[in-house]
């Protein structure tokens, strides 16, 4: 039976299982065949890989040890310890056979089950029980982040994109999964609970990954977690996550980034933003991510500055600032999104600034927390006061 369901996942999708399913294929055929054999038989033809030289019926040491060097790497990896003597080889990363071995099945493990969870979010779009789905969206996001590092990774020198959070991101991705999550989250949208953990299940897949956001933007994520955030406002955990993906599409995008803060803007998503934090003032975590979001989207974008602007997002920033003096993260982000919106001097926005008196929160904040909100009120007031006289 499972030999059977590893050559179904191989032939469905050859590009997230095929080597892993292949893998798997032969050593279970080497194990069988070992288990198989009970003792060495004379090979009818030389230089065979198990070539056995038998005299009086036993092998000499010196077949033996031929043997064993003319072994393929896959049945090495499989040699047992025989009598305490221990048979792990060392590989070239410096690591032992024994977590090579098991790195490639929980890297097999974890393609699986992405395979599973993908097919399953397609084909019970319908049926799936709310806790149900939160269960299997969720389970999506902890493997877009990776799981916590083996012992042998631990021993290895990081290499980049081979990284399982990266690969399981990318299994996720050619499994279909970006479109069929953001199909879910369209079709059960009355659902608070499954728009919540689809947001955060597309920040993980989106963070620093300028493909997977590229292909979330393509499959309408951004118009679905706005129009979530928007029909679901009296819920804090729809307005934190979806501020959060936002942000995530806004910053993870570097060649693509204007244009995805194009899309934000135009889809309603800075105003989303601020109506739902609004109606969250007390909830530090929403407050947060909130501001956060619109850090990101002002950021090297001055159409976004002056459509924020109008949008009343540099009044939200400081009524947050004024409601929450005494929460540095809250005073830090704050800070960072006025000196975001102000970096590129618009005279419509130090106006806006000036009016909303932000001068006044931007010392308090100075003076509170120094070393988080010293240098960016600093700036900040320096284009104020600049501004002002001219």
């Amino acid at each position: 039976y499972c030999k059977k369901v590893l050559k179904i996942a191989a032939r469905l999708f050859p590009n997230v299982c095929g080597k892993y399913a292949n893998n798997l294929l032969e050593r279970i055929a080497t194990v069988s065949l070992r288990k198989g054999k009970s003792t060495p038989t004379p090979p009818e033809t030389r230089g065979t890989p198990t070539s056995f030289r038998i005299s009086s019926g036993t092998p000499t040491m010196s077949n033996l040890q031929s043997s064993k060097s003319s072994e393929s790497p896959s049945s090495k990896m499989f040699n047992k310890s025989r009598k305490g003597e221990s048979t792990r080889s060392v590989s070239s990363g410096g690591t032992g056979d024994d977590d090579s071995r098991g790195d490639a099945t929980n890297e097999s493990s974890a393609s699986l089950t992405t395979m599973r969870h993908v097919i399953t979010l397609r084909d019970n779009v319908d049926t799936l029980s709310e806790d149900e789905a939160v269960t299997v969206i969720t389970e999506l996001g902890k493997l877009a982040m990776g799981p916590p590092p083996s012992a042998s990774a631990r021993r290895r020198p990081p290499s980049g994109k081979g990284t399982a959070m990266h690969g399981h991101r990318a299994a996720i991705a050619a499994a279909g999964g970006i479109p069929i999550l953001v199909t879910f989250m369209a079709r059960r949208i009355d659902w608070p609970p499954i728009q919540s953990s689809a947001c955060l299940t597309l920040r993980n897949l989106c963070h620093n990954d300028e493909e997977n956001c590229m292909a979330a933007a393509r499959a309408g994520a951004i118009p679905a977690v706005i129009a979530g955030m928007q029909l679901h406002r009296s819920w804090s955990g729809v307005q934190s996550a979806g501020c959060e993906a936002l942000r995530t599409f806004a910053s993870s995008s570097e060649g693509e980034g204007a244009e995805i803060q194009g899309i934000i803007r135009e889809t309603g998503g800075n105003r989303a933003i601020v109506d739902g934090a609004r109606e969250h003032m007390d909830d530090v975590r929403v407050v947060e991510s909130a501001l956060a979001a619109l850090y990101s989207l002002s950021h090297r974008n001055e159409g976004n500055r002056v459509a924020m602007g109008k949008e009343g997002c540099v009044k939200f920033i400081v009524e947050v600032m004024r409601y929450h003096p005494r929460e540095p993260s809250v005073q830090e982000r704050g800070c960072r999104a006025l000196y975001q919106l102000c970096a590129s001097g618009n005279q419509k926005i130090i106006d806006l600034a000036n009016e909303e008196e932000a001068e006044t929160v931007l010392w308090d904040a100075s003076r509170r927390y120094p070393g988080k909100c010293g240098d960016w009120c600093q700036q900040v007031l320096e284009k104020l006061s600049a501004m002002s006289y001219m």
